[in-house]
């Protein structure tokens, strides 16, 4: 049977810019982030291909670490949205999983394990993305909370995630920065800042500075990069070094000639100026094809 719209997973071209980014943060350990279905591209291909090329995987959700257990994904995981209650906790801890921590009720959560030292946490600050994670200010009362609940390991390690970093002008990246290391104030530990436009755009996120006072590893967080979208604005991916990783392929279905004046397709907005031969290819909006890009 033949298939007509399919998505062409160009693995090659994600490895390409794996490569690009470690290129752009060679002293950096990668934590690859591939939720929402490695963001359409198949979360355990793409796991499979990246988790010997990388230090840790990263998704949204706990179900979403469980399936790359399953997989036989040995590599660490990180889950971002951490859970939101006992029994994901659980399954985080039966499957290996580590959290990130960013609301109070995880305190909560956690307290409710009875292992011991087993959970490896990284605590989130919401330095000005405004969604997710604690005050700066709430950072010693964090961690002193942290050090109370048996589960958790002690090497507790510190993210925030930003905002504005994919314009290079914008100056609340580095705000942002600001109060990261206003925080921090000599941590020893591993911490993660940059997101794809972070690495690409903005080293002062990379290594230890005055203004980033840290003694451990430095995390990267490539998403989108990976993929071959480009996270800067008024750039696109070839200019940065990037290389799409899927190609959507279909075929004609029908070959036809239409008057001049003639409309086609929905809102008839685009018409013929002249007697002129179309083809109609295989492919539509419950193919994941956008809307917006009819005419």
């Amino acid at each position: 049977m033949t298939e007509t719209a399919v998505a062409i997973i160009q693995t090659a071209a994600v490895l390409h810019n794996l490569q690009r980014i470690r290129g752009a943060a060679p002293d950096c350990r990668i934590m690859a982030v591939i939720k929402a279905n490695a963001y359409g591209h198949g979360l355990i291909t793409i796991a499979q291909l990246l988790a010997n090329e990388v230090d840790a995987l990263a998704v949204a959700r706990v179900s979403e670490g469980v399936q790359l257990r399953e997989a036989g994904i040995a590599q660490r995981i990180v889950v971002l949205e951490g859970c939101s209650e006992a029994e994901e906790a659980r399954v985080a801890v039966l499957h290996r999983l580590e959290l990130v921590v960013h609301d109070p009720v995880h305190f909560e959560i956690l307290e409710t394990l009875p292992e011991q030292d087993i959970l490896t946490v990284w605590l989130k600050l919401d330095t000005g993305m405004g969604r997710l994670g604690f005050e700066p200010a709430q950072l010693t009362a964090c961690r002193k909370r942290l050090d109370q609940i048996p589960a958790v390991r002690p090497d507790v390690a510190l993210m925030t995630h930003l905002a504005c970093a994919d314009d290079p002008d914008n100056s609340g990246t580095m705000e942002q920065v600001r109060r990261f290391g206003d925080a921090l104030g000599g941590f020893v530990g591993a911490i993660s800042i940059a997101n794809s436009a972070g690495i690409l755009l903005w080293p002062q996120t990379l290594e230890p500075s005055p203004v980033l006072d840290y003694k451990g590893e430095n995390w990267i967080r490539p998403g989108i990069a990976l993929f071959g979208a480009s996270p800067v604005l008024g750039k696109n991916a070839r200019e940065l070094g990037l290389m799409p990783a899927m190609q959507f392929e279909s075929h004609l279905i029908a070959v036809k000639t239409v008057k001049r004046g003639t409309a086609v397709g929905y809102n008839s907005n685009w018409r013929a100026t002249r007697d002129t031969v179309i083809g109609v290819v295989a492919a539509g909006y419950g193919d994941g094809y956008p809307r917006l890009l009819q005419s």
